[in-house]
């Protein structure tokens, strides 16, 4: 009788019972929380991805259209800027950068994104697939302004992709102010890294007092 018991007891506290009145209690993983996806800020508004075109090894012009299809036309002023923001698709964190538009137009505009290894911003600019969303706030004016027909001579100093605010006040200089000399220097690591070649081009063509160096 005794060994019985023994027996008996011993079983129940390996199955985890140190009492006959004791019932197995069930362990069970408690599943992790999916992560809280982030609202977009207010300002935003949605985009889609219209068209991409590489314009070097590792920049691309990204068009994007607005996603209710309206022809609104973004007036950016001279050096000015919008956001575009993302949602991540894993974290549901959203993360907003600058970008100058090179052009805009009726429902679209055009800007033109560096992939940076790592950018969050840039490097999912760059996944998105043609029709794939976005978000725009904006237009925001520049750091620095140009007051029309203030200067005689403008110098304008570029590194890669910061040569896009320069864009629109260098058309603006060679159409409304002919007599201001403008002189751009455009660093690049290396000529493959050299953007907006039908630009420069174009503006050395135009009859006016600039250099590009």
């Amino acid at each position: 009788t005794k060994d019985l018991v023994d027996g008996v007891l011993r079983a129940r506290r390996a199955s985890g019972l140190s009492s006959p009145d004791r019932s197995p209690t069930a362990v069970q993983a408690t599943p992790k929380a999916s992560p809280k996806a982030s609202s977009v800020p207010s300002g935003f508004h949605p985009v889609k991805l219209g068209q991409r075109v590489a314009v070097s090894h590792d920049t691309a012009m990204l068009r994007l259209r607005w996603a209710d299809g309206l022809p609104r036309e973004l007036v950016v002023p001279l050096t000015g800027h919008v956001k575009i923001g993302l949602v991540d698709g894993v974290t549901g964190r959203f993360a907003a950068r600058s970008y100058t538009p090179l052009s805009v137009g009726p429902g679209w505009l055009e800007v033109m994104v560096k992939r940076y290894p790592d950018g969050t911003v840039s490097r999912g600019l760059h996944d998105l697939a043609v029709g794939d969303a976005a978000f725009v706030a904006g237009p925001f004016s520049g750091e620095f302004t140009h007051t029309p027909r203030k200067y005689r001579k403008l110098v304008l100093v570029a590194g890669g992709t910061g040569i896009a605010p320069f864009v629109n006040l260098i058309e603006h200089v060679l159409q409304s102010e002919p007599t201001c000399a403008m002189v751009l220097i455009n660093c690049n690591k290396t000529e493959e890294d050299v953007l907006l070649h039908s630009h420069l081009n174009r503006w050395l063509s135009t009859p006016s007092p600039t250099s590009i160096a």
